[in-house]
């Protein structure tokens, strides 16, 4: 999976925080793209630990695609 960067998730926090200081918040699917890959990654370290290197890249797979969505909203892709 790529390299996930800090930098990009603070800047979306940071969209987030001004979005909610206007009385306004993210996108529903970012908020769930968010919560997806922070899931698959959670299960990703879950399989890795239970020695499953299938089911980890299953998750490492399904969370990559959730980078990927958060990449092109942060325009990065």
């Amino acid at each position: 999976m790529r390299r996930v960067r800090l930098a990009e998730f603070c800047r979306l926090r940071a969209l987030e925080q001004q979005e909610h200081q206007s009385g306004f918040g993210l996108r529903g699917d970012i908020v769930a793209s968010r919560s997806n890959m922070r899931t698959n990654l959670a299960k990703a370290k879950q399989a890795l630990e239970g020695l499953d290197t299938d089911r980890a890249r299953k998750y490492l797979d399904q969370a990559n695609h959730e980078v990927e969505n958060l990449e092109a909203f942060l325009g990065r892709r």
